[in-house]
């Protein structure tokens, strides 16, 4: 399996991409949101294994919440899909058939096995197991991530998502794109639940169809 570590995300050509991870870099991300004339669509995150399919259709106001889910997928171009972070691993996947997906994936939704349960719902709607871009954004990393300090035990969250996508595609047939970044080691760039003493404040990433 090859896996490539980059800074910048690469996705299929119809796919636009941006984050922001600083206070003046949001604020100009949602200037930029404002200018596109967008329906922006947020996830109330509660680290579940739920997934919502986005329809036009379904879009009543110009920003909507989707309540209780941590996976959205839509196959409709210039609808924004945002995904928030400050630990967690945001995952954004593509399809050149035209399906986008956001995911946020912390240790609760990586154990109830969602990044594996939305290449399985993909794959129904692409009728495919392969050309999909994977890119896992920048997330805390397995030297930081203690979640047992009497045993010293630490929690991948690459590892184990890594796994569940080998469960389900063969990854030379698929791009798998990681960024290098830990949110804890670099919170001068990212904000950090961990490091920043439970911050409230979180990371950003958005994409939309073209």
């Amino acid at each position: 399996m090859k896996v490539i570590y980059l800074q910048k995300i690469t996705m299929h050509s119809n796919v636009v991409f941006f984050e922001s991870n600083k206070e003046q870099l949001l604020r100009q991300t949602f200037d930029h949101i404002k200018t596109l004339s967008y329906p922006l669509v947020k996830m109330n995150q509660t680290h579940s294994d739920n997934i919502h399919l986005i329809n036009p259709k379904t879009l009543q106001k110009k920003i909507t919440t989707i309540l209780n889910t941590d996976c959205l997928i839509t196959n409709s171009k210039n609808i924004i899909l945002a995904v928030r972070t400050a630990d967690c691993m945001p995952i954004i996947i593509s399809h050149p058939s035209g399906y986008l997906c956001s995911i946020h994936s912390g240790r609760k939704g990586t154990e109830k096995k969602l990044l594996q349960k939305a290449i399985q719902t993909l794959s129904k709607k692409t009728q495919s197991n392969k050309d999909f871009s994977i890119w896992f954004g920048p997330h805390i990393c397995s030297h930081c991530y203690e979640i047992n300090s009497k045993t010293r035990e630490y929690y991948n969250l690459q590892k184990n998502n890594i796994t569940q996508l080998q469960n389900e595609l063969n990854l030379s047939e698929n791009h798998l794109i990681v960024s290098p970044y830990c949110t804890c080691c670099n919170n001068t760039m990212y904000f950090s639940y961990r490091k920043n003493n439970q911050t409230k404040r979180r990371n950003f990433f958005f994409c939309y169809l073209k």
